[in-house]
């Protein structure tokens, strides 16, 4: 996981409270390094403190229901991203994401509406086919898995065998 960090400067005005940049920037850097040992508890308590502070961080609540998916904790994952795309205009793993949680979590009607809004071109496609198997339309999947596989072809082998594994998951 890549956490990107924006500073979103908040006014005064509507009284939200902005930790200073390099105590945010401190918080991202020991959220990555949790993750990327495995310490998703560790993360998720300090992707909280961010968002205690600073509750419109997207990359911060994208990051937790990352975190949250990790541990098994799909409802929890889902309510983090439904928040992350409500601030996040249209950022594109944001909304992969999300769509990917409504999936799982059987929420195939949002999922279907939020995937035809929002990602275009092959991501659209791999999660379409998920969507399609979710709904029981196993030969309309099988059918667009072999368009994806084929749009995958030119890719180096390693390249390719990663973007199905990830499409699998």
């Amino acid at each position: 996981m890549v956490i990107v960090c924006i500073v979103i400067a908040m006014s005064e005005k509507e009284g939200e409270i902005m930790l200073p940049r390099q105590e945010l920037l401190d918080l991202y850097e020991r959220a990555e390094s949790a993750y990327n040992r495995g310490d998703f508890d560790l993360a998720i308590r300090l992707l909280k403190k961010i968002l205690g502070q600073c509750p419109k961080e997207y990359p911060a609540l994208n990051s937790l229901g990352t975190c949250y998916y990790l541990q098994g904790r799909k409802r929890e994952a889902l309510h983090a991203f439904r928040l992350a795309v409500r601030l996040a205009g249209n950022n594109f793993q944001v909304h992969f994401n999300f769509i990917f949680a409504l999936i799982v979590q059987g929420c195939i009607d949002e999922a279907a509406a939020e995937l035809e809004e929002f990602l275009p071109g092959l991501m659209h496609d791999v999660l379409k086919a998920r969507l399609l198997a979710a709904q029981g339309r196993s030969v309309e999947a099988k059918m667009l898995w072999s368009l994806v596989a084929s749009s995958l072809q030119p890719l180096p082998a390693e390249l390719r065998r990663v973007a199905v594994q990830r499409a699998e998951l």
